[in-house]
């Protein structure tokens, strides 16, 4: 209401926000088939007048997440409903997540080709709500010294479509074994898991010139850094600690 300053509620055609889940599911399913880079929502919080793709019947704001949340949830003056900004908090604080992940791995996957060296060998369930399988792997490899193994849980039910009463209905873990297979040039030294929760030294199993990794009660995804170059490990851990406080201290994202 423009008179009263007042947000009425979400458009009943239009779906909730994000879950955190699928934010983060879209950004590694992107680095999973190339992707360089990420450009999440933007700062912006337009007012569009009807009939327009927001609404048919009244003004609406597209409150993007940094433009309602970076004017103390009154963008153009409207005060969004706590549940809505409780709703855009969540996905960006798990964006600032996957962004200390992005920038610790972000140098390697830069320079990185996608290869067909990853299999999931098997998960549980096999299949996802869609009939497709259930996770998937990516051997990102990096120069002649490095890969970043990539994992992802599809095991989503959503709805992806704007205008919708609904978003995701579930998201339920998988167990995975994933198999890398070497290439002749790589003999790995380190072998890290990199979150942004920290970094740690993760053991897979050798068989012959293959890696076989387990990932039980994968919720989301899983990131491993295989490499030759010593000191790697040791870096992304001080970029991941540092962005991580910076988060806790409300830094930027």
């Amino acid at each position: 209401d423009r008179e009263t300053k007042t947000v009425l509620g979400r458009d009943p055609e239009c779906r909730p926000c994000l879950d955190p889940k699928e934010e983060r599911w879209m950004t590694y399913g992107c680095l999973i088939q190339g992707a360089k880079g990420i450009m999440h929502w933007n700062y912006g919080a337009g007012l569009s007048k009807p009939p327009g793709w927001f609404s048919k019947t009244h003004w609406a704001i597209r409150a993007s997440l940094g433009g309602a949340l970076g004017r103390g949830n009154k963008p153009h003056g409207y005060e969004i409903p706590a549940t809505m900004a409780a709703e855009l908090q969540r996905v960006w604080d798990e964006i600032g997540r996957i962004n200390v992940e992005l920038h610790a791995i972000g140098p390697l996957v830069a320079v990185s080709d996608v290869s067909q060296l990853a299999r999931v060998a098997a998960v549980t369930p096999e299949l996802s709500p869609s009939g497709e399988p259930a996770a998937e792997a990516a051997a990102l490899v990096s120069g002649l010294d490095s890969i970043v193994l990539i994992v992802l849980n599809h095991n989503l039910k959503t709805n992806w479509k704007a205008k919708a009463q609904a978003g995701m209905e579930s998201y339920d873990p998988v167990d995975a074994t994933v198999e890398l297979r070497l290439p002749a040039w790589l003999e790995p030294k380190h072998i890290f898991r990199v979150g942004h929760d920290g970094v740690r030294e993760v053991e897979p199993k050798r068989d012959g010139n293959s890696l076989i990794f387990r990932f039980r009660k994968l919720d989301v995804s899983e990131i491993v850094v295989i490499t030759e170059r010593d000191g790697l490990m040791e870096s992304m851990a001080t970029t991941v600690s540092e962005l991580s406080a910076r988060l806790a201290g409300g830094g930027d994202r």
